[in-house]
């Protein structure tokens, strides 16, 4: 258990039974306890930023918490349900009384957590308080919209050993690419947008700063991803930036030139991944060879493509994990 020093701070008490509180990056790649990270990561960031927001946001996103809650009754064990319950009583109590906040005792807590989870919060606050941008129209391109910590970590459990050259293609903000850098060789992203560009190696350089990601292994580049080679990559991931709610003439056009790219430049034993936003399932890239994966540990549908010619190349070195038919 992290131990804070508490000192003659006669508030550290309180805050100090948060420590057997603190949500943990294993839960992502558990079916049984991933409904617990989000649920205890969203309320530790609601914690954090306390004092970042009014008392009605904060009171509002409260009180999405306690709906939360409720919606979970039915579908967690005991222990489950007594830790989402005891953080969703903490921050009660610290909504109803603020002096006995500590902010460097918080902070404290926070630099205790695991890399992924800091990561995760820290993406977390920026879009509660407003800083990060949680989606943008791109127009021709599409909609940028954030990956979620748990689908990234899903794929890194499923597809990742730690040699992969991974390619994130509109990385938006980045966070895709800094969880990737914590499994593969080295990671490169391309942002067309200059503004979410920006955005994202801000977020590099305070992860770099917190020494939660190794300067060596990412960059993040602003461009078109077109205009990059795909055959130096083992893996190439996108969060598809169309609704298929919504009839948009651009995506057949990048869909098309986008699998024109892939077959004529993707490695053999080389996979792309595809999350979809929603539920949406379509066989986006029906001239690849679709992968079935069994994995219930998705928040959004994933789609993964080899190369219609790997064949044999595409073998279990490739997709330790892989359950499905290659």
């Amino acid at each position: 258990m992290t131990k804070i020093a508490s000192g003659p701070d006669e508030l550290a008490p309180f805050i100090q039974d948060l420590v057997i509180l603190l949500p943990d990056a294993s839960w992502v790649n558990d079916d049984a306890s991933y409904y617990i990270y989000e649920f205890v990561s969203e309320a530790w960031t609601l914690l954090l930023n306390i004092n970042n927001m009014d008392k009605d946001k904060f009171m509002n996103n409260l009180n999405n918490l306690e709906q939360l809650y409720g919606a979970l009754l039915q579908d967690l064990d005991e222990d489950s349900l007594y830790v989402c319950k005891a953080i969703l009583d903490k921050l009660k109590f610290f909504s109803e009384n603020s002096k006995y906040m500590n902010p460097d005792l918080l902070s404290r807590l926070y630099e205790s957590m695991d890399d992924i989870t800091y990561i995760d919060i820290y993406y977390r606050s920026g879009l509660l308080t407003g800083r990060l941008k949680k989606n943008k129209d791109m127009g021709e391109h599409g909609a940028f919209g954030a990956s979620g910590t748990i689908d990234i970590q899903n794929i890194v459990s499923l597809f990742l050993h730690g040699r992969e050259k991974v390619l994130d293609l509109g990385s938006g903000n980045a966070k895709a690419l800094v969880l990737f850098s914590h499994k593969a060789a080295n990671v490169t992203g391309v942002e067309i947008d200059e503004g979410l560009c920006k955005e994202g190696q801000h977020c590099i350089a305070d992860l770099l700063k917190a020494e939660r990601i190794d300067k060596n292994k990412i960059m993040l580049k602003h461009g078109d991803f077109f205009e990059e080679d795909f055959s130096q990559y083992d893996i190439i991931y996108i969060y598809w930036p169309f609704d298929n709610r919504k009839k948009d003439i651009s995506e057949e056009k990048v869909r098309n030139q986008l699998e024109a790219k892939l077959l004529k430049e993707m490695k053999l034993k080389a996979l792309f991944i595809v999350c979809l936003p929603g539920m949406d399932y379509r066989d986006l890239f029906p001239k690849l060879r679709k992968i079935d994966i069994d994995s219930k540990v998705a928040t959004m549908p994933l789609l993964v493509y080899a190369h219609p010619l790997a064949g044999i190349e595409l073998n279990e070195a490739t997709v330790v994990r892989h359950k499905g038919n290659i």
